[in-house]
């Protein structure tokens, strides 16, 4: 889990995402290729799992990237974020990585919300379908946000 001694003093000019991860194995697997992904890509990246009270606001990326197992039972963990930040998530650019059924509805029956992105997960393709993830939500975030926050 994402605490204050891993949250990133990088260079502000660089883009940032966060990556929040369920903590199955297989979900972890995508977070951890979208992880590598994205650093490759030149972005600053933060992967938090678990609990997310500490969890800088939406307002401190660019993007984030949430990865989940369709049938994972702690979904809450997930919606607890959303709904804390849901007006902060419509300002960016959000990537959903579900692995199993297309059961992502959840999200807009109980908070009304959906991301920008919402891709579905084959176990066989996970690497693959990670990078692609990746490189569809690096061509959504708007050239030159991350330059805002320097002075």
């Amino acid at each position: 889990m994402l605490d204050q001694a891993d949250i990133l003093d990088a260079d502000p000019r660089t883009p940032r995402v966060l990556v929040l991860a369920g903590r199955t194995r297989g979900v972890m697997a995508i977070a951890r290729q979208l992880v590598a992904r994205l650093t490759e890509l030149g972005w600053a990246v933060e992967l938090a799992s678990g609990d997310p009270r500490g969890l800088p606001p939406p307002q401190d990326y660019d993007a984030i990237a949430i990865a989940l197992h369709a049938a994972w039972p702690r979904r809450r963990t997930i919606a607890r974020y959303v709904e804390w930040f849901r007006d902060g998530l419509d300002e960016l650019p959000v990537a959903l990585a579900v692995i199993g059924a297309p059961r992502h509805e959840w999200l807009r029956r109980k908070l009304g919300w959906l991301p920008s992105l919402v891709m579905h997960f084959e176990r066989s393709r996970v690497a693959f379908d990670a990078r692609e993830l990746a490189d569809r939500l690096v061509a959504l975030a708007p050239p030159g946000r991350c330059a805002s926050r320097v002075e």
